[in-house]
């Protein structure tokens, strides 16, 4: 035999070898419980609350095919981040909101009211009794005014130039527009000769305070042929309280801190 007949018979032999040394594919898929191929360091090392940890619900959806109902879409499928978020809100709509004797707080914060949510939303939920009290940061219900005043509140975007904006007596609130002075100081200038009337001549809590507030607000809505546009409004005549935990830190507050 030649030598490279010879290489070429081992080559063959080698061949076989490591092709009767390949394993079949596996049908099942290796799960943690196998330690085969953990590392040493690993199985040494102790986590007496590992197992703990792990007990939560395994994340392994069916794929899916478009015919899921809504609710089993919501539970089987929106497992973490933001979409696990949703469904816990879903949840809790459906297990204990909607329950038959039960009190319901809403909390606000963010820039709700200027993006039109306080419209959209909030005010549908008030009148259909889904709410018994609210808490809300003191821009929200300042900003809420506007709507209340017939005072337009416009689209724009976070990527404008501010120093351009501020030159046309604009402001900005991330991508919502405001007017400084047809909207803004307009507001407070109406706001300040509100807050020198008598009723207001006391000490009082927010509640008492966004109450009073709300009743000119429902009538500013009324004189402008607006319905259901702003959240004090709606809250007084349904006779919703609205707290806020820091009202000096709105415009409401300054401005009744600029009278005092």
């Amino acid at each position: 035999m030649s030598s490279t007949q010879s290489i070429a018979a081992k080559l063959v032999r080698v061949d076989s070898t490591t092709n009767m040394a390949k394993k079949a594919p596996s049908t099942t898929r290796g799960y943690r419980e196998d330690l085969s191929e953990m590392p040493d360091w690993m199985k040494k090392k102790k986590c007496p609350n590992r197992d703990k940890y792990l007990s939560g619900a395994r994340i392994l959806p069916k794929n899916i095919k478009g015919k899921e109902k809504l609710a089993d879409l919501i539970d089987e499928t929106f497992l973490a981040y933001n979409g696990a978020r949703l469904r816990e809100g879903c949840q809790l709509f459906t297990q204990k909101m909607l329950e038959p004797d039960v009190t319901i707080g809403m909390s606000l914060s963010g820039a709700l009211t200027p993006a039109g949510l306080g419209c959209s939303a909030i005010v549908p939920l008030i009148k259909a009794g889904f709410v018994d009290w609210i808490v809300a940061t003191g821009a929200n219900l300042y900003h809420d005014l506007h709507f209340a005043l017939n005072y337009p509140v416009r689209a724009g975007s976070f990527k404008m130039d501010d120093t351009e904006l501020r030159d046309n007596d604009i402001v900005r609130v991330y991508d919502v527009l405001l007017g400084y002075s047809d909207c803004l100081m307009a507001t407070d200038e109406i706001l300040r000769g509100i807050l020198v009337q008598p009723e207001f001549q006391k000490e009082m809590g927010t509640a008492e305070l966004h109450y009073l507030l709300g009743r000119y607000a429902a009538e500013w809505e009324r004189k402008a042929g607006l319905k259901d546009v702003s959240v004090l409004a709606a809250a007084y005549r349904a006779g919703v309280p609205c707290y806020t935990s820091s009202p000096g830190d709105s415009t409401i507050g300054m401005n009744v801190a600029a009278l005092s």
